[in-house]
């Protein structure tokens, strides 16, 4: 043997080993480390930037948590509130209605805001209620008082577009619009005086508000103001005469209606009345606002609780009540209770004329700007009409429009919630009320007459019981033309006219809700908004051009060609009605 030290192994061999070692370790750490990344990632801040794709890394919310009070979608409406509406709601008191006169931005108002306030009230944001009561309460400051023979203030037209392009406004009283701003005012007013405040839960309380809070001395002004408010009204609206006509009203049939008034029918006038008289009861409930209640002259409070009867009697004459069948698309469908209003009334009212004709080509033609339309030979600068009204067959059982219609869901949601304060102010017989069920059988009515019965491109009829004819057409706003809105052409009340929120009565609804919510606001973004790649969604609607081209004709207030303000107005009157409707 030589000298030298023999290695264990020959150098070869140890190579080998020592590689195979190698990659044993290096296998088993790149194993580890893709464990570990995607957790050590999804608990990092994400930062935007080309190519990045956050929804990855974050927390997907169930759809549940997301129209939930508290979820993204209530947060999404507020930062609407925050960030444009609130502003646009006070400047348009403080500039249309203080400074200009229009009463019409009463009516407006509550269009606008009434679903927030009903979301605010069911999930308990008190702090918002009273954001929001501060904003309206000036209008307050714009009533005038009346005279020896029509004693009370009033809101007053004194200007603006609308009150000078009609005749006969200007100076008056727009009971209308008074009605619609005090359905507003009453629900906010009853939701301060009634909510109560839950005992202190971490998870109620978020970046939307808090529920958390007393009332302040703003607030507890704002709900007596709107009571004596109340009071003055309806003490005028009530008198002798209007209920007289009431009563006549609630004795007729739709064989009783042959001319285009509204004297016989029941409008939104009456139904307004109804649910605020339904708050105001709720307001008088409570302890320390009931005791006003008390201090009106026992011929007030009389004629307050008759002209409260015969409201209830009128509204319970022109309700009627059958079953129908759910849309499924094979006419097979489910059938479910129903309930209508006015059905057969109004088949001669002028902005219903057109409710029989179905057709695609346009009844009417106005005029272009500065052109002149041609009939025969002739040129005129009047509306052409191609088909006349007195051609198109009567619907025998047309009643309310869709759009119209909208004033159910917060009228009912104030009788369901105030009935038994209403029994007790009034002295209301349980019979004299509405069925407790009156608004799942409007949401069966709904689904079963209105709805197109295609939950991928949902569309609603023009007409609550399923007639889809023209509406108004020729109608003539301030002078203008009005070329008539076609067969579903109706169908953004749906959206904007808060019936989402009967999804707890109909589940049906509550999907719908929710389809149009992915088509006319994910989408939205998803069509290439900034925010398209942070909030995709895997609900988010990937459907293509025919889902971009629904929405741009039947619901264009979402369309991407929207102005910025109008679709932000659009939006907050969307997506509360989403929150807080349904349990999971």
């Amino acid at each position: 043997m030589t000298g030298k030290a023999l290695h264990p192994f020959p150098p070869t061999a140890m190579f080998r080993r020592s590689a195979s070692l190698f990659a044993a370790v290096w296998i088993m750490a790149v194993f580890l480390l893709a464990l570990a990344v995607p957790q050590v990632l999804a608990t990092q801040p994400t930062k935007a930037g080309p190519g990045h794709r956050p929804e990855r890394l974050q927390k997907v919310e169930s759809a549940g948590e997301r129209f939930a009070c508290g979820g993204q979608v209530e947060q999404q409406t507020w930062e609407l509130w925050d960030g444009s509406i609130r502003d646009w709601a006070r400047k348009s008191v403080s500039d249309r209605l203080r400074r200009e006169g229009d009463v019409y931005v009463l009516y407006d108002v509550q269009t606008y805001l009434h679903n927030l306030v009903s979301m605010a009230r069911r999930c308990k944001r008190i702090d918002r209620l009273m954001e929001i009561a501060s904003v309206v309460r000036p209008a307050y400051e714009s009533l005038e008082p009346g005279g020896w023979f029509s004693p009370g203030r009033r809101w007053v037209c004194r200007g603006g577009r609308t009150c000078s392009g009609r005749p006969g406004l200007l100076g008056q009283e727009v009971q209308l619009v008074s009605l619609q701003f005090l359905g507003l005012a009453s629900s906010i007013a009853n939701a301060l005086a009634t909510t109560q405040i839950p005992a202190k839960n971490p998870a109620q309380n978020s970046a939307q508000g808090s529920s958390q809070f007393s009332l302040n001395e703003d607030a507890h002004a704002f709900i007596r103001t709107t009571s004596i408010v109340i009071a003055e009204h309806m003490l005028r609206w009530g008198d002798r005469k209007a209920i007289g006509k009431l009563a006549d009203a609630a004795g007729a049939s739709p064989e009783d209606v042959n001319t285009r008034s509204s004297d016989l029918l029941f409008t939104d006038k009456p139904l307004w009345m109804i649910g605020i008289y339904a708050e105001w009861a709720g307001i008088l409930g409570d302890r320390d606002e009931g005791v006003k209640w008390h201090r009106l002259e026992g011929q007030e409070r009389e004629a307050l609780a008759k002209h409260v009867h015969v409201l209830l009697r009128l509204f319970n004459a022109r309700l009627s009540y059958r079953t129908a069948r759910q849309a499924n698309g094979n006419g097979h469908g489910e059938a479910m209770p129903i309930a209508e209003l006015d059905r057969g009334f109004w088949r001669h009212y002028s902005d219903h004329l057109y409710a029989g004709y179905e057709g695609s080509e346009k009844p009417l033609v106005c005029p272009e700007k500065g052109k002149s339309s041609r009939k025969g030979s002739e040129s005129t600068t009047a509306p052409l009409h191609r088909i006349e009204a007195a051609s198109v067959p009567k619907r025998p059982d047309v009643g309310w429009d869709l759009s119209h219609a909208r004033r159910l869901v917060h009228v009912l949601d104030a009788l369901e919630r105030n009935r038994e304060a209403m029994s007790g102010i009034f002295e209301l017989a349980e019979k004299e009320l509405p069925p407790g069920d009156l608004d799942v059988r409007f949401a069966n009515a709904l689904v079963t007459l209105s709805w197109n019965g295609d939950r991928q491109q949902p569309l609603f009829s023009n007409y609550l019981n399923g007639a889809n004819g023209w509406y108004r057409v020729g109608y003539a706003a301030a002078g203008s033309c009005n070329e008539g809105t076609p067969p579903f052409g109706l169908s953004e009340a749906f959206v904007t006219g808060g019936y989402a929120a009967w999804s707890g009565q109909q589940a049906v609804i509550r999907q719908l809700g929710r389809r149009l919510h992915q088509l006319a606001i994910l989408g939205e973004k998803q069509d290439g908004g900034q925010d398209s790649a942070r909030e995709r969604t895997p609900d988010r609607p990937r459907d293509g051009a025919q889902h971009k081209e629904l929405i741009a004709r039947y619901y264009p207030a979402f369309s991407r060609s929207a102005p910025p303000m109008g679709k932000a107005l659009s939006k907050v009157m969307f997506l509360p009605s989403l929150v807080g409707v349904a349990d999971e």
